[in-house]
């Protein structure tokens, strides 16, 4: 069965639930707490300035049934900014400096722009550049290990947040996997390979110029 893409337009509504979702997590400060799957938490929050890793993703419905499978490469930098690549089984990039989002389709040969502070509204988005603790924001349970791998659960407690829960695993070294789940109960699960935490990137590496003969949709 073919895998649809994701057009230009639904990437940018996906975005402001599931990657803006896992980026605020992801650029939140550490919190001091306990125990195997909160400690594992902690350590790695501890420093943490951004990350350059692969993927592999999986988006199920509310019934669990498989809707789309990609791999990719997801860069982050602290504070604000993202670059999450498709490769496979299409192209597709989603980037921001922390004040643009950028939506590039080759295919479509379309890039959709919008500006973060006027357009993406209540949303985790907004959660970017806080200098919050993460305990705060979100109400952060220890959930059961699985072998080597610990699990946290971690509730907004924003009651319009459009994600009802993020789940982290962590191995004994790193991040591991991700788990978000909308509003609609749609769940998007994300397996992280070879990640790299703290590698030498900069804001150059989170802007975007649409390349020539592009359709542009908004405003630079």
């Amino acid at each position: 069965m073919r895998i649809p893409r994701i057009p230009a337009v639904a990437a940018f509504r996906r975005a402001l639930v599931y990657y803006l979702a896992l980026v605020c997590v992801l650029l939140l400060p550490p919190i001091a707490v306990a125990g195997p799957g909160l400690d594992r938490l902690d350590r790695f929050f501890a420093g943490f300035k951004g990350l350059d890793t692969g993927f592999e993703q999986t988006v199920t419905d509310n019934a669990q049934r498989p809707t789309q499978q990609t791999r990719g490469r997801l860069q982050i930098l602290r504070p604000g900014r993202f670059r999450w690549t498709y490769e496979e089984p299409y192209q597709q990039l989603i980037v921001t400096d922390g004040a643009r989002l950028w939506v590039y389709d080759p295919d479509l040969t379309q890039v959709t722009i919008t500006r973060l502070d006027t357009s993406i509204g209540n949303t985790p988005a907004l959660l970017l550049s806080t200098e919050r603790p993460l305990d705060e924001l979100f109400m952060i349970t220890e959930l059961p290990s699985q072998g080597d791998i610990a699990w946290v659960q971690l509730d907004p407690r924003q009651e319009d947040a459009n994600f009802t829960r993020v789940r982290l695993a962590f191995d004994r070294e790193s991040l591991y996997a991700m788990e978000i789940v909308d509003g609609f109960g749609q769940t998007m699960n994300i397996r992280f390979l070879g990640l790299d935490r703290n590698p030498a990137l900069g804001p150059a590496d989170f802007r975007f110029t649409p390349p020539a003969g592009v359709d542009v949709i908004g405003d630079e």
